[in-house]
């Protein structure tokens, strides 16, 4: 996967341990970011740490940090990078719920994570309930990297998305997620 691509670069350059954490696709956000806090808080206690996360996992680690921000006060945290993070969720997710959801039955804690409304509301719930003091943490040591693709950039599997996304949902899109929703407004830069 990229992430062990990067893991082998990072320990390359000589800086240190990476390790790879895959919180399960099948748990909810909220016990993600349970365990994700967790595991911070262990790694934390051993040594310096730089996390980086995507899509659902970025947003299950935005989640874990507005949920617990005093691990941003740790100076063994250094920055958190999240890459295309699916904190608003996804339009595409509310298309399948509601036109394929009876198929995914299996999913459905999964899939519902990702639709917009309670991506929305979970996020505007979890800034909301966040103490004021830490959002300075959260804008020196968060770090957003959003996408967006052009049609030639798109792989063959996600046109459909892209094309669903420009036309009914319109703005920037990477194919699965808006541009403009890849990052929370105010918690980091």
């Amino acid at each position: 996967s990229t992430f062990n691509g990067m893991k082998q670069d990072w320990q390359g350059l000589g800086r240190g341990e990476a390790r790879v954490l895959r919180p399960s696709s099948l748990e909810s956000w909220d016990t993600n970011a349970a365990w994700l806090t967790h595991e911070i808080q262990n790694s934390l206690a051993q040594s310096e740490l730089v996390v980086m996360a995507h899509s659902r996992g970025a947003a299950e680690l935005m989640l874990a940090l507005l949920k617990n921000p005093s691990l941003l006060q740790n100076p063994a945290l250094k920055k958190v990078i999240l890459i295309q993070g699916a904190f608003y969720g996804s339009p595409l997710a509310d298309w399948v719920q509601t036109h394929a959801g009876q198929w995914l039955t299996p999913f459905d804690p999964a899939l519902k994570s990702l639709t917009t409304r309670e991506a929305h509301d979970r996020m505007a719930r979890a800034t909301q309930e966040c103490p004021p003091e830490y959002v300075p943490l959260f804008n020196q040591k968060v770090i957003f990297i959003r996408a967006s693709q052009d049609w030639s950039g798109i792989r063959t599997a996600l046109k459909p998305g892209f094309l669903y996304l420009k036309l009914f949902a319109g703005g920037e899109t990477d194919g699965v997620l808006m541009t403009q929703e890849q990052m929370v407004p105010g918690f980091g830069q």
